[in-house]
């Protein structure tokens, strides 16, 4: 049901907005944007996905290269992602940093073509939804790129960038 007045709000000039629940629901909501025709802006605790969502994200990614859909991601900055940015193909996925403790989130957000859609990053509150809808999302992906623009990138390629980089070597 859920599906079909989404569609039906697309129709009529509405943004879609669909809402799911459970496991399922965030494998629906995070492989939607496997479909993007654009380059994926995401904030995304990277720690709190791969704690919760292990195996989803780990298919996703093999996927997303498989497609070879670039990703500029904001996540979380502290040992976590520091330790394993090894493991992120550059080609693929570039990495900003912010101060968790000052900015903390517990969702992951993804802008891709005309639709924003957000999953919790918890055990015990899996939900997540998606909103299609040309507008939003422009206003989404320019905050994003305005946030892009004052953060510090995880490799430390900063050229033009407000802020200073943080070290190369990590």
């Amino acid at each position: 049901l859920g599906s079909l007045v989404s569609d039906y709000n697309l129709i009529s000039g509405n943004p879609g907005i669909q809402y799911f629940e459970g496991e399922e629901g965030i494998i629906r909501v995070v492989f939607d944007s496997l479909s993007s025709k654009t380059e994926i802006y995401q904030y995304i605790d990277n720690e709190a996905a791969n704690k919760y969502f292990p195996e989803i994200n780990k298919e996703y990614v093999r996927v997303r290269k498989e497609k070879g859909i670039k990703k500029k991601m904001i996540t979380i900055d502290g040992e976590y992602i520091r330790k394993n940015a090894g493991k992120y193909d550059k080609e693929f996925t570039d990495i900003h940093l912010i101060d968790g403790k000052k900015y903390p989130f517990a969702t992951a957000m993804s802008i891709y073509d005309n639709k924003i859609s957000y999953i919790t990053l918890k055990e015990d509150k899996k939900i997540g939804f998606i909103i299609d809808d040309a507008d939003i999302a422009k206003m989404h992906r320019t905050l994003f790129e305005y946030m892009w623009e004052n953060t510090k990138s995880l490799y430390g390629n900063n050229e033009g960038v407000k802020a200073e980089p943080y070290a190369a070597s990590l």
